[in-house]
């Protein structure tokens, strides 16, 4: 258990960087609720908004491709077409000014003249989604208006429906609601991801919640809370499902190849970039995010640099290794001081913190230090030179000298020094003779 609430400001910037799409489909809702669960006050859902929330429901819709809402939801609520100046302009270069709504209802229980189908502009022409046992004549009066899209016979197919808007270039998809229109999208698995702001508010009882109808049982799914942002009370939540990028043809959008970046590579420009850093704070907004990717991506490969910085690191320990090669032959005739100074240092280690520990650290460290630096053993030396004596004549000497050649300097380093003292020795020795005899 962790304290989630912080300090930090987002800018606008940010904000779109949180709130980005992932590559392929996506379906995501937007919702809003009570602290009690109620979905709106008297039917409407203004009660339970905000500043800061009408801010984000812009950004949500400045992202989307389409906005998907049901037919009643639409009465409710006085849809009309989106406007360009609701928008975040900046955010929508490539695609059209403004993304089209699509209305879903199985009667067509619509005006053709309403402000939602007639004021529509050509490059977002609202869209209605419908069966095929719809009213005929009232299909036909849609059809000039609006975009018609059957799918499903005596109700409306959900995957038939989102599957004909991925086909149609609007990838990124925006559920609006209301309630009955959202538990028919998750009954059958297609909810990719739920924005919900939670309000301040307590409704009491009597409404619905985000999820309404008499839609068959459905078993209960696990979400993953991404990130969460607060304002004046009001919680701003972005669930993803635990599987959003292992999810290969379920439902209406299939997936591609797991592991993808979670930001999409499409998206507008500088949105990558505000992922990786914060800006300045233009926004009243606090955050907490789960991590720099979502949760459930455990299993995403590690990136093409990790891999090489880890050969680079393997490298430089096997080239640490054979450079050491020397020092450790040079102290194995040492063993005894570094056995005591191991000793000494390990003790002084436990005992860290109290009286005694520098009485055995510091003489432990120093044994470490100076070992490798302290001429060999006595004992040993002086058995080398009983050995190396019986080498009298010069050939010997040239064929030992000639064997120790084979070998690198390091091993016989000590053997060459007992050499050059004997030979220099015996040099001083026939001197001596030499002046004797005069």
């Amino acid at each position: 258990m962790r304290q989630i609430y912080t300090a930090s400001g987002l800018s606008d910037t940010d904000l779109a960087a949180l709130y980005a799409y992932p590559p392929g489909p996506w379906l995501r809702a937007n919702m809003v609720s009570s602290v009690d669960g109620a979905a709106h006050l008297d039917g409407m859902t203004r009660g339970l908004s905000s500043d800061a929330d009408r801010h984000l429901f812009a950004l949500l819709r400045t992202l989307a491709d389409v906005i998907v809402v049901g037919a009643g939801t639409v009465r409710a609520e006085r849809y009309a077409p989106v406007r360009q100046h609701e928008l975040w302009p900046d955010l929508r270069s490539g695609r059209t000014p403004t993304p089209p709504i699509a209305v879903v209802s199985a009667r067509l229980d619509l005006d053709p003249s309403s402000r939602l189908i007639a004021s529509a502009p050509p490059s977002a022409r609202t869209i209605v989604i419908t069966t095929a046992q719809a009213p005929a004549d009232r299909r036909a009066a849609l059809d000039g208006p609006a975009e018609v899209i059957v799918a499903g016979q005596d109700s409306v197919d959900p995957k038939a429906a989102f599957s004909a808007l991925a086909e149609r270039g609007h990838r990124r998809m925006l559920a609006e609601g209301g309630p009955h229109l959202l538990a028919r999208i998750a009954a059958v698995g297609l909810l990719d991801e739920l924005c919900l702001t939670i309000g301040p508010v307590l409704a009491g009882p009597g409404a619905d919640r985000i999820l309404a109808g008499s839609t068959s049982v459905m078993p209960p799914q696990m979400l993953t809370l991404a990130h969460v942002l607060e304002d004046d009370g009001f919680l701003f939540c972005r669930y993803t499902r635990k599987d959003p990028l292992f999810r290969t043809n379920r439902g209406a959008c299939p997936r591609g190849t797991p592991g993808r970046s979670m930001v999409d590579s499409r998206a507008e420009p500088g949105l990558q970039e505000a992922a990786m850093r914060l800006r300045a704070q233009r926004r009243n907004l606090v955050v907490w995010s789960q991590s720099s990717g979502l949760a459930g991506v455990s299993r995403v490969t590690r990136p093409a640099r990790t891999r090489r910085t880890g050969r680079w690191i393997r490298i430089g320990m096997l080239l640490t290794f054979r450079s050491l090669l020397p020092l450790a032959r040079g102290v194995r005739a040492r063993w005894r001081l570094l056995l005591v100074g191991t000793a000494l240092t390990v003790t002084g280690v436990i005992l860290r913190g109290s009286p005694a520990d520098t009485v055995f650290l510091l003489p432990g460290l120093m044994l470490l230090l100076s070992a490798p630096l302290l001429p060999g053993s006595p004992e040993r030396r002086s058995e080398l030179e009983r050995e190396l004596a019986v080498y009298t004549t010069a050939a010997q000497r040239h064929d030992l000298e000639a064997t120790l050649d084979r070998y690198p300097d390091d091993v016989t380093r000590e053997l060459r020094e007992i050499l050059a003292g004997q030979a220099a020795a015996a040099d001083r020795g026939s001197r001596y003779g030499a002046f004797g005899r005069y």
